[in-house]
């Protein structure tokens, strides 16, 4: 104890994880959901992100298809939803292209639980611009 400094301190230490724990058998990654942020070269320029499950891409119709995972919102203001997700538990990777442009995300994930960080690349012709989008979950 350093009762010096703190007169009430007792010695001890506390540290506190919050974890969420869910079946292993759910498809719904914690990374999915809504994110308001910008870019980091332009924080007043605002635009949501959002990562969602939704039907089978190549067979929407058939129910027995896996889920297929999606990203929207990249470029700013992109509608188009990237079917290319490469998901895991806290993060995930996208490649695709669209008429708002070719895409490439490098890295997303999450940096706190209703935080993220996506690392990604456009090509706005003629060059290839790389850019970091900063969210946060909207609810």
């Amino acid at each position: 104890p350093n009762t010096g400094c703190f007169k009430n301190d007792d010695g001890v230490d506390t540290l506190t994880q919050v974890m969420t724990l869910m079946p292993w058998q759910d498809q719904r990654a914690p990374i999915y959901g809504k994110f308001q942020g910008s870019n980091s070269d332009a924080p007043r320029d605002t635009f949501t992100v959002r990562l969602y499950q939704g039907a089978n891409f190549y067979y929407p119709n058939n129910p027995a298809a896996e889920p297929t995972h999606y990203v929207v919102g990249f470029p700013t203001g992109c509608r188009y939803a990237y079917p290319n997700v490469g998901l895991t538990w806290r993060g995930f990777t996208a490649s695709g292209g669209s008429d708002c442009s070719s895409l490439e995300i490098q890295k997303g994930y999450l940096t706190t639980r209703d935080s993220i960080r996506i690392q990604y690349r456009s090509q706005v012709t003629p060059t290839i611009v790389d850019k970091v989008f900063l969210g946060k979950r909207v609810r």
